[in-house]
């Protein structure tokens, strides 16, 4: 008796098992008063980088631009011109941007509201003879007439899944992690 196909039927319930975990939601705020539809033009501020990974924040800023533009929910200010304009305001980050720069800002880059956020982690983690990715991200969308937040969304994903777990296959790189993360994130503006 060939033992392999009942060893594969028993990890079967096992996977499945392992499937239904617990993940937990992405925590999702927005704005009781918000009308999304107002908003036609926004500017993807560079993110705060809260881990050790140096060029994290800029990576993950790209991934964000283009997934949000594939969206077609917003047009999308280009980088290079969100860049100049708070050079000019000689901004180091936008982890400066007040009340008062958040109006001025929107009038410059003539947008609606300010895309920011936070890499929270990006990181790759070796667990045996595989690497996974470890990625964390806090978004929020601010109106640049009221400054207030209208939505903000956090949210981790790990690229080591079940089956790789399990079976050593589908293993993600950082670029696809941290794109399903965004599409992910994303996919609780409407």
């Amino acid at each position: 008796m060939n033992l392999l196909p009942c060893a594969a039927l028993l990890l079967l319930p096992l996977a499945a098992a392992s499937c239904a975990s617990t993940k937990i939601e992405p925590a999702v705020y927005v704005h009781p008063n918000a009308d999304m539809s107002v908003y036609e033009r926004v500017a993807v501020l560079p993110l705060e980088n809260l881990t050790t990974e140096r060029f994290a924040a800029d990576r993950v800023r790209e991934l964000l631009v283009v997934e949000l533009s594939s969206k077609n929910l917003f047009e999308v200010v280009e980088s290079g011109e969100v860049n100049r304009v708070l050079r000019m305001k000689n901004l180091a980050s936008a982890a400066e941007v007040g009340p008062e720069l958040i109006s001025q800002l929107g009038q410059e880059l003539k947008v609606q509201a300010l895309l920011t956020g936070s890499v929270i982690e990006f990181r790759e983690q070796r667990t045996g003879t595989l690497n996974a990715p470890d990625i964390a991200l806090s978004l929020k969308l601010l109106d640049v007439e009221t400054g207030l937040v209208i939505w903000s969304v956090t949210d981790a994903r790990t690229g080591l899944g079940v089956w790789t777990r399990l079976f050593g296959v589908g293993e993600e790189d950082q670029t696809t992690a941290a794109r399903k993360l965004i599409q992910e994130l994303l996919s609780t503006l409407g």
